[in-house]
């Protein structure tokens, strides 16, 4: 009888072990994400700067013809 409680408890344990692996990659991946765009703001901007001229997303977002 205790074992199959052990058992039991186990499997629960396991699933919440998956439970909170998956929902922490998906957190340190969204994290990831906000980083590289945080760190390609200044790179924009900073290439605006050099340049005189903007990058192709900016001329695609801004551009009317």
């Amino acid at each position: 009888m205790f074992s199959s409680i052990f058992t039991k408890h186990y499997k629960h344990c396991i699933l919440y072990l998956e439970m909170y692996k998956i929902f922490f990659v998906n957190f340190c991946f969204l994290y990831f994400l906000y980083f590289l765009y945080f760190l390609y703001r200044p790179v924009q901007v900073f290439l605006l700067y050099r340049t005189g001229k903007p990058s192709a997303i900016y001329t695609f977002a801004f551009t009317k013809e």
